[in-house]
């Protein structure tokens, strides 16, 4: 890792550092009936344990000019935006200097594929400012400022707890009050893992909201009782809901397969090119069910990805 001098480092600032999680696609995806009565789009999220960008802020000398953050690789654009609105929101509300500063992203996820990758380097950057200023914002507020910077987020900030998420808004429509119950889920790839343009995914129809709020209510009750199966039901009603709008020709294999090899459903990316098999408790690669799966995956050329454990699932 690449340091600054302690001399050009601010006194009230350190070297900030930010983490933020992976997901694997949405449990949940649709159009509900929203606080106001009126359509609102919203997701509940696959969380992974395993961490999705990694971020360093390198605080320099305050400045009257204009914030300037050069970013690292110089591609994250959104997460350089992201920082600059902090520090100024920082400097706006609790009087903080205005930094320049050099952020250094470490994304480990593929863009596209329906993972987080952008909202996770915005969530990294953004704590990574925080932890350098000595700043904690909360994660409504984290929420609203990745929404301003890229139009839409996923609610990594909100981690680990299970909420019903309006991606186009930051806010939390519903908190369902449980983390979910351990599970695992065997990743592959569909469409040739072609990348997906979020914003550019069609939104859903307003006409299917009865059916959205119908498994918005059977996912509260399943996640609060930790009905495993129930959950799996709901993740492989939305796959199929969102063929309407990113067609899987995949999705009746997928949808065999699990059923063949004591999966409890299938969830998907709704705006990417991923998809899973979900199976109950925290398994390993060895384990016969994923063995078996990946093997049937791969036989019907769908390309396997790995394993990986639900965050605080276990």
């Amino acid at each position: 890792m690449t340091t600054v001098s302690r001399r050009r480092c601010p006194s009230r600032t350190r070297i900030g550092w930010g983490i933020a999680h992976a997901h694997h696609g949405e449990i949940l995806q649709g159009i509900f009936t929203g606080p106001d009565g009126e359509p609102c789009q919203g997701l509940v999220t696959v969380p992974l344990r395993c961490a999705g960008s990694e971020a360093f802020f390198y605080p320099e000398a305050d400045t009257d000019g204009p914030i300037r953050v050069r970013v690292e690789p110089s591609d994250r654009v959104y997460a350089a935006q992201a920082a600059t609105a902090l520090i100024t929101r920082l400097h706006h509300i609790h009087g903080l200097p205005r930094y320049h500063g050099r952020l250094v992203i470490q994304g480990r996820l593929p863009i596209g594929a329906g993972m987080g990758s952008s909202s996770s380097d915005v969530l990294a950057a953004l704590r990574a400012v925080g932890n350098a200023m000595r700043a904690c914002p909360c994660p409504d507020e984290l929420s609203r400022l990745a929404v301003s910077i890229e139009g839409a987020c996923d609610p990594l900030a909100h981690l680990p707890r299970t909420v019903l998420f309006a991606q186009r808004l930051g806010e939390v429509l519903e908190d369902f009050g449980a983390l979910l119950p351990p599970m695992t889920v065997l990743s592959c790839r569909t469409g040739g893992g072609a990348p997906v343009e979020t914003l550019a995914c069609p939104p859903p129809t307003p006409a299917l909201i009865p059916e959205y709020d119908r498994l918005r209510h059977t996912l509260r009750q399943a996640v609060v009782d930790g009905d495993i199966h129930t959950i799996g039901a709901v993740a492989t009603a939305s796959a199929e809901l969102n063929q309407e709008r990113l067609p899987r020709p995949e999705l009746t294999q997928l949808r065999a397969i699990a059923a063949g090899h004591g999966a409890v459903g299938v969830q998907v990316a709704h705006s990417g090119s991923v998809a899973g098999l979900l199976f109950p408790g925290s398994l390993s690669i060895e384990d016969p069910q994923i063995t078996d799966s990946a093997a049937s995956l791969e036989h019907h050329g769908i390309p396997v990805l790995g394993i990986h454990p639900l965050l605080d699932g276990g």
